[in-house]
């Protein structure tokens, strides 16, 4: 029997069925050029997974960088699934990546650096209890990164939360 969604279709198709959140307000900072866990996220669903069904994937955070004189540095993102690795279509660029940007037009005084980045992806799970993380990278060593955080020990320079938001979509 269909079941009758009040709108007058009866399709799930396209209908969200559960969604699971991990929000932190804590920080990670490093400079590693492979793919490293950040320990800032660990989302799973409350419910198994219907077989066949679509995950679509939200990411905000925030990004910190001191300020050292040379060009920015870029920084990939990407969310691992401890059932089938990284998730994003290209294995190289990950899901999300960027770098701060500023100017030292002040002498070298541009010192704790903070933006704001997203990404999304929908993917089809090959497992109805997948368990997702956030991995980041840079591209060089020479420069660390701070995510939740604009690069500084003083906690009035903690600036935003990490959230992995993530919604089974019937297939």
């Amino acid at each position: 029997m269909p079941i009758d969604y009040g709108d007058g279709g009866t399709s799930a198709v396209g209908r969200i069925v559960q969604v699971a959140q991990d929000i932190s307000d804590s920080e990670d900072s490093g400079n590693e050029t492979s793919y490293t866990n950040t320990g800032l996220i660990d989302l799973q669903f409350a419910n198994n997974l219907t077989s066949g069904n679509k995950v679509l994937l939200q990411l905000e955070f925030g990004l910190g960088e001191a300020y050292d004189g040379a060009w920015a540095q870029h920084a990939r993102f990407t969310i691992y699934c401890d059932t089938q690795g990284q998730l994003s279509d290209n294995a190289t660029t990950g899901m999300v990546g960027g770098w701060v940007s500023g100017s030292n037009s002040a002498g070298s005084d541009m010192q704790y650096g903070f933006m704001r980045m997203s990404g999304s992806l929908l993917y089809t799970p090959t497992t109805t209890t997948p368990r997702y993380r956030l991995y980041r990278k840079r591209i060089d060593a020479s420069w660390s990164m701070t995510i939740g955080s604009a690069h500084h020990n003083n906690a009035n320079y903690n600036s935003g939360r990490t959230i992995l938001t993530a919604m089974e979509i019937t297939a």
